[in-house]
């Protein structure tokens, strides 16, 4: 990369003006899963803010400093897990439906066949009025029962609880279908924990072992921590350990001032010092640099440095900037 000076994996940055180029190239490089942003300047963090999303099409999420307590859960809340599964499901009319032993027996018919579902008793109130000519769809499995609406040969009948008359199907009762599934893994934390909150260190295990065993596919995510200078070390630990674990995972940490690097990591050492014209011609992005910048150097003065300032890191384009440097003319 050009004006990039490489030393035992620190970048040092004489210009500025490349963080953009090095943000995409962190982005796309599969090898390299941390980055480490040495620069409190305010404009410098909004900056990279406002372009993150043009660099990339991953999952993105944005954790401030009031949310670090909570940092392995927002981790694994952002990480996208997606998997084919098979479902497998009933339809029909019903036609007979009682209760034998620990079982609701459920007999259902299409146009073509007549077949009985057992669900136990448990989910007797999933059945609530359902009755006898009504065609429902059952997906045992994890416990979805749903009325679809009420056979049309009982059209006939007076009756205001029908509401909708429908077709019986031709096909078979019983059908299966490849379904897509998208979750978190703090989704499925949760789910191991049986819905509690409080999720354990043994719960994360079981969940790490179970995306494993199974085929997965996990998406890309990338975390931009601020304040990162407040974290401890338990925190830089949570961020080594994901970011190691998991290739998906790619992470930038604003003010992180410590050279101490992660494994496939690196950090950025921006000048400490950027000009007010350097930082417009970064924020004028394609637009004529001389063009953009001549009439600003013409209002340029200790009065008024601060409120550009303000104007610049409020500004999400040129244009919006130059309508926005009106207002104090």
């Amino acid at each position: 990369m050009e004006n990039i000076i490489e030393k035992n994996k620190v970048y040092n940055i004489p210009n500025n003006k490349v963080i953009e180029k090095l943000i995409r190239n962190f982005l796309n490089n599969k090898k390299v899963n941390t980055l480490s942003v040495v620069h409190n300047d305010d404009f410098i963090q909004s900056y990279v803010y406002r372009n993150i999303e043009t660099c990339t099409d991953r999952n993105l999420k944005i954790v401030s400093v009031n949310e670090i307590s909570d940092l392995e859960n927002t981790i694994r809340d952002s990480l996208m897990l997606s998997i084919v599964k098979k479902k497998y499901f009933y339809e029909g009319e019903v036609t007979e439906m009682k209760e034998v032993n620990e079982f609701i027996v459920i007999t259902l018919m299409t146009k073509k066949e007549s077949k009985v579902v057992q669900l136990p008793k448990y989910l007797k109130n999933l059945l609530d009025g359902i009755r006898v000519g009504d065609i429902i769809y059952i997906e045992p499995s994890i416990g979805i029962v749903k009325r679809i609406g009420r056979s049309e040969k009982y059209i006939n009948e007076y009756d205001l609880e029908a509401k909708r008359y429908i077709s019986n199907k031709k096909g078979q009762v019983f059908n299966s279908k490849d379904t897509d599934y998208t979750l978190s893994l703090y989704d499925l934390d949760f789910y191991f924990n049986r819905n509690d909150f409080n999720i354990t260190s043994y719960t994360r295990e079981f969940t790490n072992e179970f995306v494993e065993n199974n085929n997965f596919i996990i998406g890309y995510t990338l975390i931009i921590i601020k304040d990162a200078h407040l974290l401890d070390e338990c925190g830089l630990n949570i961020i080594k350990e994901y970011s190691e674990t998991y290739e998906s995972f790619k992470f930038i940490l604003i003010g992180y001032m410590s050279e101490l690097l992660f494994r496939n990591g690196m950090c950025v050492k921006l000048n400490e010092e950027m000009s007010n014209i350097d930082k417009l011609k970064i924020l004028s992005n394609k637009a004529n640099d001389d063009d953009f910048v001549n009439p600003i150097k013409e209002i340029l003065n200790d009065n008024n440095l601060k409120t550009i300032s303000t104007m610049m890191n409020i500004s999400d384009s040129a244009s919006e900037f130059i309508e926005n440097l009106k207002l104090i003319k």
